[in-house]
């Protein structure tokens, strides 16, 4: 399998997504996984909402270096990408709301029905939008044996 194939096939598998399966570790090392809805921007840049107090939230707030995977439909391929995860401050709520719902719900009835205002991520609610900020990626066709994973760059 080619570079340039390996990487349209991680795009594809990312863009019609939508759940990731997040890593995190507690301070001692001790392992979670979370499974999360998605959405990416264009510079594929994840993101999704939680509550702070969540275990996720709170490993990552100590430890924001993360692993997480994107799985296709049929569940014999996906994207493995170790990260960084941030809460998104104030400021950016608007671009993680507006990716986050424009991708999640492209219905513009059932957007407004589940739509919040920006305060309802910073202010109003224990509800916060993070943001995984992929380190790199990695892809691995089953039916390639003679290769391992392949890094992939999806920007």
């Amino acid at each position: 399998m080619d570079v340039e194939t390996a990487r349209l096939k991680a795009k594809e598998i990312v863009d019609q997504g939508s759940l990731l399966f997040l890593a995190t570790s507690s301070p001692n090392g001790e392992p979670w996984v979370a499974a999360l809805r998605y959405a990416c921007d264009k510079d594929y840049d994840f993101y999704f909402h939680s509550f702070r107090t969540s275990l996720h939230a709170r490993q990552i707030t100590v430890n924001p270096n993360v692993a997480f995977t994107v799985v296709n439909v049929d569940g014999d391929i996906g994207v493995q990408i170790k990260g960084r995860a941030t809460m998104v401050e104030p400021s950016g709520v608007p671009h993680a709301i507006k990716t986050y719902y424009e991708k999640r719900y492209p219905d513009a009835v059932e957007r407004a029905k589940r739509y919040h205002p920006a305060e309802h991520f910073f202010k109003t609610s224990d509800e916060r939008f993070f943001r995984l900020e992929i380190v790199s990626a990695y892809i691995k066709f089953p039916e390639d044996i003679s290769h391992d994973r392949m890094e992939v760059k999806l920007k």
